[in-house]
C-alpha cells in the first residue's frame, strides 16, 4: 500500500497525461497526489507544432475529458506572446481557456507569457522576432515574470500591456503588477 503524503506535481507535459492508465491515476490519488499541474501551452495546431507538444489540439481535449473524471486539481498553464502567435491566436486560446475553467469542475487556467532563454528551441526566433537578449549575467538574473518585456521585447508597448492584462487576469497570485 503506498504511503499517505500530500502532493502536488508541476510542470507536467499534457501529453504524459495522455499514456496514464486510470489504473495509474488511482496509483496517485491512492498515493496522497492532490493537484497537477499541467503544460498545454496553446490550443492552436500551429503553434503546437512549433513549441513541440506532439500533440493537436483534439487530443489536448480528448486528454481534458480523460482527465475530468479524476479527483484532482487541475491547473492548466498556457503560454502567450510565442514567436509566430499572432492577436488572434492569442483571443482564441483565451476563449478555450474560459471554456476548459468552467467545464472542468476542479480546474483553473493561468496565462503565462513566454520567456525567452538561451538554448531553447524558440530562442532564435523570437531573436529574429526583435528580442533584445539582456547584456550582462546580472541582467538575466533580474529577467523574470513580465518585467522583462519592457527593456527586451519584440513586442510594441500596446501588445506588451495587452500580454501583461491577460497575464493578471489570469493570474491569482498577481497583486502587484507594474504596467508597461
Amino acid at each position: 500500500k503506498p504511503y499517505k503524503v500530500n502532493l502536488a506535481f508541476q510542470g507536467i507535459r499534457i501529453d504524459a497525461f495522455e499514456k496514464f492508465s486510470d489504473e495509474t491515476y488511482t496509483l496517485l490519488r491512492e498515493s496522497g497526489v492532490k493537484s497537477l499541474d499541467i503544460g498545454i501551452e496553446t490550443l492552436n495546431n500551429r503553434i503546437l507544432k512549433n513549441v513541440d507538444k506532439f500533440l493537436t489540439r483534439d487530443q489536448i481535449l480528448k486528454t481534458l475529458e480523460k482527465l475530468e473524471k479524476q479527483d484532482f486539481i487541475f491547473k492548466f498553464n498556457i503560454l502567450a506572446g510565442l514567436p509566430g502567435q499572432t492577436k488572434e491566436d492569442i483571443d482564441s486560446d483565451i476563449k478555450e481557456a474560459i471554456k476548459i475553467s468552467k467545464k472542468h469542475k476542479n480546474s483553473y487556467v493561468l496565462y503565462n507569457i513566454y520567456v525567452p532563454f538561451p538554448n531553447t528551441k524558440l530562442y532564435n526566433e523570437a531573436i529574429k522576432s526583435g528580442f533584445i537578449p539582456p547584456p550582462t549575467f546580472e541582467a538575466w538574473g533580474a529577467f523574470a515574470g513580465t518585467s522583462w518585456m519592457k527593456k527586451y521585447s519584440w513586442f510594441p508597448k500596446k501588445t506588451r500591456k495587452y500580454l501583461q492584462d491577460i497575464n493578471f487576469l489570469f493570474c491569482p497570485y498577481c497583486q502587484n503588477v507594474k504596467y508597461l
